[in-house]
C-alpha cells in the first residue's frame, strides 16, 4: 500500500470520528457530560487560553508541568547513570543493584 493510500485513509478516519463526535453532540445522543459537542470544547479551550484556570494563566500551569517532568528526567539520570556504569563494570554489583532496581520499578 502506498503513503499517499494510508494517508488517505487515515484523514478519513479522523475525519469520520470528529464527523460522528458532532453529529453525536448536535443530535444530544449521548449525554453532554460524557461527550461535549466539539463548540463547547472549542469554547472552554479558548477561555482557558485567554483567562487561564484559576484565575492563573496557562502558560504558568504549562511551565510547572514543564518543570516537574524535567526534574523527574534530571533525577532519572543522576540515578540511573552511576548504578547502570557500576552495574558494567563490576558485575558483583547487578546482584546489590537488582532490589534497587526493583524498588524504583515499583514506584515508576
Amino acid at each position: 500500500m502506498s503513503k499517499t493510500r494510508k494517508l488517505l485513509i487515515s484523514a478519513i478516519a479522523v475525519g469520520l470520528v470528529i464527523l460522528l463526535w458532532f453529529v453525536t453532540g448536535h443530535y444530544e445522543l449521548m449525554s453532554r457530560l460524557l461527550l461535549p459537542p466539539l463548540g463547547e470544547i472549542a469554547n472552554t479551550a479558548e477561555e482557558l487560553w485567554t483567562d487561564g484556570y484559576v484565575h492563573v494563566p496557562l502558560w504558568q500551569h504549562i511551565a510547572v508541568s514543564l518543570g516537574r517532568a524535567l526534574a523527574a528526567f534530571a533525577a532519572a539520570i543522576v540515578s540511573g547513570v552511576p548504578i547502570g556504569l557500576l552495574m558494567g563494570m563490576f558485575p558483583g554489583h547487578q546482584r546489590r543493584a537488582r532490589s534497587f532496581r526493583a524498588v524504583l520499578a515499583a514506584v515508576a
